[in-house]
């Protein structure tokens, strides 16, 4: 709908309530015959008379006054919506729809997102922790966070939240039986557990003084899990060495 149409529903309503466009003029600040030009451009669309006129009187017919009052029930809502607005002060409100992978979503997203629940209580929001790559805009999300480096798309804006240290570690009974490690070369001959995303093992890479190892290739791993929690877990009751790792020393 056109502003002029609401203009017209506006200035049909006022010369309704006032009973005369002189009136109507008054209260809209317009001419008499700019609130009459506004009801007959009106009436011509929806193709009903609204008024009897005569020269010293304005009375609604009876499609008139159906057509009133839902005008008048539109412009309340209107004003309603405009005052909803203005009296939030730019709080946020409504539903914030948000995907985070599922380990870190759990132990660093959900208590940030109580808090910030909390602190603004018009908000609701609806929480997706899977380690699967959404599309943000398909699957209908507001916000996505993910770690590693952001991905290049001209729809989206990409801001770096904090950066994560991620270690190598090994369970007390694993280690009694095994050399412990010093250097990524003493992985290959431990049995280590990798991070498994679509099917697919990822690889263990670390930095060491700038550089990045391996150069090719990566740790051969024996076993693989979908997400930290179950990596610590394996890690804890099995004899595996576990990581989402990239530091040593």
């Amino acid at each position: 709908m056109s502003s002029r149409n609401v203009g017209d529903i506006a200035a049909f309503v006022a010369a309704a309530e006032a009973g005369s466009f002189v009136a109507a003029a008054r209260i809209r600040a317009m001419t008499r015959s700019g609130i009459a030009k506004s009801v007959a451009r009106l009436e011509s669309r929806i193709g009903v008379r609204l008024f009897h006129r005569t020269t010293r009187s304005l009375a609604l017919t009876d499609d008139g006054r159906i057509f009133l009052e839902r005008c008048t029930r539109i412009l309340s809502d209107l004003e309603d919506a405009e005052l909803s607005m203005a009296d939030g002060g730019g709080e946020p409100q409504g539903i914030l729809c948000l995907t985070a992978p599922a380990t870190f979503g759990r132990v660093v997203i959900l208590p940030v997102l109580n808090r910030f629940l909390a602190a603004w209580p018009k908000l609701r929001a609806e929480v997706s922790l899977t380690d699967r790559v959404n599309d943000i805009i398909d699957d209908g999300y507001d916000l996505a966070i993910r770690i590693g480096d952001p991905r290049e798309n001209g729809s989206l804006i990409a801001r770096t939240l904090t950066r994560q240290q991620d270690v190598v570690v090994a369970s007390p009974g694993y280690l009694s039986t095994r050399p412990l490690p010093l250097h990524p070369d003493d992985l290959m001959d431990h049995a280590c557990l990798s991070y498994l995303s679509a099917g697919r093992h990822r690889s263990w890479r670390f930095a060491i003084e700038g550089k990045t190892w391996p150069a090719s290739g990566s740790v051969d791993t024996q076993s693989g899990c979908h997400n930290g929690i179950g990596g610590v877990e394996c890690s804890v009751a099995s004899s595996v060495v576990s990581s989402r790792s990239k530091r040593f020393g």
